[in-house]
């Protein structure tokens, strides 16, 4: 746990940003890894854009109105325990069925903090002016989450490799679950036929790129070279653009 004191948040960040960087940093594990990237993401000028993008409303006769550009769709998991429980249950039978038991067991915990937390403080309804907030909070929070995961996008090749290698050891089973998992269309987008860019940051791009197509029914290019650019620190030349992003999200497997 860490002080959420230790983080300075310029005044210019929404508050439901602000208050999503606040419970994380003082609850994520590993704290000073989060709290580094959180910093970057709430002090980087460039993150403005972003914030501005998110929150754009639609105008009439030159004027914004109340309507969101970017219509915003939630998660059941962010309005209720419950469903947060079964997402749970879901990647713990997942990681059980390719012989992950650590992050089995893991997830299968969380699951019982779920529904435990759901039959002592059932959610209540969110609010529709509290919606589009949490939705740009969410996006924060996935930005974060997802580069302190530290995931890498992989080859097919490889994919294909460690399926046929558990097959040649008799476990069609496991083979079978590792085919499934891998045709789900959020870990498909991490399978690539060559590494032409960082693993790292393709696999940061194409994950933020699924959660914007579901909760904003955009990919946002933009918008994710910016926050990659935060994230992982990259300035000058070695910056990612609009089209890069693009080119990324159109090569992938």
């Amino acid at each position: 746990m860490t002080n959420s004191a230790s983080l300075e948040i310029p005044d210019w960040v929404p508050a439901e940003v602000a208050d999503a960087a606040r419970f994380m940093t003082v609850w994520a594990l590993p704290p000073v890894e989060v709290l580094h990237v959180a910093q970057r993401l709430l002090r980087d000028e460039r993150m403005k854009k972003v914030w501005a993008e998110l929150n754009r409303s639609w105008r009439d006769d030159y004027k914004p109105t109340n309507r969101k550009f970017h219509g915003a769709k939630l998660p059941q998991e962010i309005g209720s325990w419950r469903a947060l429980s079964q997402t749970w249950k879901g990647r713990a039978a997942e990681n059980a069925a390719i012989g992950d038991g650590l992050f089995s067991e893991f997830f299968s915990s969380l699951a019982r903090a779920g529904e435990i937390a759901e039959r002592c403080a059932p959610s209540p309804p969110i609010p529709s002016e509290r919606r589009h907030g949490l939705a740009v909070a969410l996006y924060f929070a996935l930005a974060a989450a997802l580069y302190v995961s530290g995931e890498e996008t992989v080859s097919k090749k490889d994919v294909d490799s460690w399926e046929t290698t558990l097959r040649l050891r008799g476990l069609r089973e496991r083979a079978n679950a590792v085919r499934e998992l891998v045709a789900t269309p959020q870990v498909s987008s991490l399978i690539v036929e060559r590494q032409r860019f960082d693993p790292r940051v393709r696999a940061f791009v194409a994950n933020l790129a699924y959660w914007c197509e579901s909760i904003f029914g955009d990919s946002m290019a933009r918008t994710i070279a910016t926050t990659a650019n935060v994230a992982f620190e990259k300035s000058g030349r070695d910056m990612l653009t609009r089209d890069m992003v693009k080119a990324i999200l159109k090569n992938l497997h």
